[in-house]
């Protein structure tokens, strides 16, 4: 009994690591292809469910759809990610499985805070002539009146002085346990 139990544990592991990969700036057609790859299904009775409408992609994961992770979309591209779930263990997994993504270097800045210092690939100047660059920032929150835990990950502007600052910080390597 043990044994189907893990067994059991181990794909749930599995397919939260695979579809809550960092799909920022990818293609719609990319993400849902992914999802489906996956074993996930448009079909709201699914275990592995996802919804598609014109600005989001949807998908809801577990038995008991404690989670479920909003792929953002722009002009056909992911510009964000959320994640909200109301059992801490399937949160843990989530937010673990993102911030151990390697080639993201997640440091952490604040106690709810990780950005990450990957090398930056857009730059633009800001209004005081500074230099400024485009980062991936993580930020963890916690609903006191639904008890549900969630992240955001967005791109965000900072200057490139504050990025090289956050590039000392050590990389993040611990296992987080839930902000409730």
């Amino acid at each position: 009994m043990k044994s189907k139990l893990l067994i059991l544990l181990l794909i749930q592991s599995i397919t939260i690591v695979m579809y809550s990969q960092d799909f920022i700036n990818c293609s719609k057609s990319y993400l849902i292809s992914k999802l489906e790859a996956n074993g996930f299904e448009a079909n709201p009775k699914a275990v592995h469910y996802f919804k598609d409408s014109a600005n989001q992609v949807i998908a809801v994961y577990n038995e008991f759809r404690y989670s479920r992770i909003e792929y953002h979309i722009t002009e056909n591209k992911c510009d964000s990610i959320s994640c909200t779930s109301s059992c801490d263990q399937c949160f843990d997994q989530t937010l673990n499985s993102i911030l151990s993504n390697k080639k993201r270097k997640w440091r952490k800045t604040k106690a709810n805070e990780f950005v990450s210092t990957k090398k930056p690939t857009q730059f633009k100047t800001g209004k005081e002539g500074e230099r400024l660059v485009s980062v991936l920032k993580l930020v963890i929150t916690s609903s006191k009146t639904t008890g549900k835990l969630s992240f955001l990950i967005y791109n965000q502007w900072i200057n490139e002085t504050k990025f090289k600052a956050f590039k000392k910080i050590k990389k993040y390597k611990g296992i987080i346990k839930s902000y409730s």
